[in-house]
């Protein structure tokens, strides 16, 4: 039973690391095509590439929320103390990043 648990946990860490990764290329590619399209027009680039920047510190922020979900499955199955903490701090410092990004993008607001 302990075993398809965990097999169960893997695989939803599985799934929510590749959503991860799909948020982080979906954002990317739309602050690219953002981008991109102001390209042509030079007297907008500054404030496309703002905008674009801002756009994607909105993917990233997600991203990272679905990662955090990720480590928290995974530290629901971990069995060590020194694994637990390695993704204790992981949490932290995806937090962070998270905290910061949110508040740069409150400060743009």
């Amino acid at each position: 039973m302990t075993t398809f648990v965990h097999d169960i946990a893997l695989g939803v860490v599985t799934v929510l690391n590749v959503v991860v990764t799909v948020i982080i290329c979906a954002g990317a590619a739309l602050a690219l095509v953002k981008l991109f399209t102001s390209a042509t027009q030079p007297a907008l680039f500054a404030t496309a590439m703002v905008d674009a920047r801002l756009a994607l510190a909105r993917w990233l922020a997600l991203a990272l929320e679905f990662a955090v979900a990720g480590d928290i499955v995974l530290m629901a199955i971990t069995p060590t103390w020194s694994e637990l903490g390695m993704l204790a701090a992981l949490i932290v410092l995806r937090m962070a990043l998270n905290y910061s990004l949110e508040r740069e993008l409150a400060a743009s607001r």
